[in-house]
């Protein structure tokens, strides 16, 4: 593990937005119901890029969205995300992203 605080940090505005609108279309893509994707979309366009509202996004999905999104995004964003689930000892959450035993 390392520094606990890394979790709390935002990200690049580049790589926040990225990852932001993947989350969007992922949300999207899981129902076809307006007042589902209007409520998603509310969160989603008050999210600011503060403290963990980056990983915040991550954790709005389940495991399988989440490793949709991971494989989704570039490589920079994987590396963030990577960066900041090893910061808290997240394996269970890592493993569930590479798919496989780390």
């Amino acid at each position: 593990m390392t520094d606990p605080k890394l979790y709390y940090q935002p990200p690049a505005d580049e790589v926040f937005n990225e990852v932001k609108e993947k989350v969007r279309a992922i949300f999207y893509e899981i129902s076809d119901f307006q007042s589902y994707r209007d409520e998603k979309d509310r969160i989603l366009d008050n999210l600011k890029n503060v403290s963990d509202n980056f990983m915040y996004m991550l954790t709005m999905l389940d495991e399988a969205n989440q490793r949709k999104l991971f494989n989704s995004v570039s490589v920079n964003a994987k590396e963030e995300i990577i960066k900041r689930l090893e910061s808290v000892g997240a394996v269970d959450t890592l493993k569930n992203l590479l798919g496989y035993l780390i």
